[in-house]
């Protein structure tokens, strides 16, 4: 059994020889005088890089000590880089953009050791997961067109798709608050003074959620968009029309809490007024090209 540190020791490759001739006693192919392949062996690396003999053994090796170092790891988190598709690869462009060349590998320019340093870039972007690694505006409003042009099929679909994602850009919610979220944790009011138009916000509020665990007040609003496309108050307005008016869903009775309460903002397709929006059918439909299939 490989141990992590041994793992570790094999793909970091420039440690000390002692640590090498170590790891190789541990698994059996310990440095002779004369490699099984006829030929001097060149210590250690001999067997690392160069000898014919042990190509399938070193394989395996690589590809014993990628599974068992921890995601926490940067060799293993390099080299699992999960392709985005539909949505999700509109909304990544940008970084991909970016990363067109390529990473700088390992072995290039070593001359070695290609089977061990493929897929291992030197210098991870360091722009990943930070305010670089974003999407512009048009591509945006181009992800917004497409739900639009594509509600014809799949209304409800599409409408609450375009919903999700407007609630995810404008009010930096957690995918797990919109699908929790109800028509009763959101409000209007006007703004006064601010123009010859009226100004209804749309204000959103949360007691509960993945980084709030103690049921504090959590408030998020958003502007009316002069662009239709990307607006969030219209592709609600749209949905909920949608919804309590041409699809067969009842319009709510707002006499008594109980009767609205608990409707949710973003329901499953098929499913009742109260049930919660799957992580399955979110991820799903965020993530397809055309907007996934329907169902949960």
């Amino acid at each position: 059994m490989l141990t992590r540190k041994e793992a570790d020791t094999l793909v970091q490759l420039r440690t000390g020889m002692s640590r090498l001739n170590a790891f190789l006693h541990r698994i059996g192919a310990a440095e002779s005088d004369q490699c099984d392949c006829g030929q001097k062996p060149e210590t250690t690396d001999h067997f690392l890089f160069r000898c014919a003999r042990w190509r399938e053994e070193r394989k395996t090796m690589v590809n014993s000590a990628r599974n068992r170092l921890s995601a926490r790891e940067p060799y293993a988190a390099a080299v699992r880089q999960p392709p985005a598709d539909g949505v999700g690869r509109l909304l990544s462009a940008r970084s991909t953009q970016r990363g067109s060349q390529g990473p700088r590998l390992h072995h290039e320019g070593a001359g070695c050791g290609d089977e061990l340093w493929e897929d291992q870039p030197a210098r991870p972007d360091k722009g990943r997961d930070t305010l670089l690694d974003g999407y512009s505006e048009p591509e945006f409003e181009r992800v917004c067109h497409e739900l639009w042009a594509h509600s014809g099929t799949s209304t409800e679909c599409h409408f609450r798709t375009l919903v999700d994602l407007l609630f995810g850009h404008y009010l930096l919610t957690r995918g797990g608050d919109r699908r929790a979220a109800e028509i009763s944790d959101l409000f209007t009011f006007e703004f006064a003074g601010e123009g010859s138009t009226r100004c209804m916000p749309l204000i959103f509020t949360t007691r509960a959620g993945k980084q709030n665990q103690h049921g504090r007040l959590e408030t998020a609003g958003a502007y009316r968009n002069r662009n239709p496309l990307i607006c969030i108050l219209g592709g609600l307005s749209f949905y909920l029309l949608y919804r309590w008016d041409l699809g067969t869903e009842p319009f709510p009775d707002f006499s008594r809490r109980s009767s609205w309460y608990d409707i949710r903002l973003i329901k499953g397709n098929g499913a009742g007024r109260t049930a919660a929006f799957s992580y399955n059918s979110q991820r799903d439909w965020l993530g397809s090209e055309d907007g996934g299939t329907e169902g949960d």
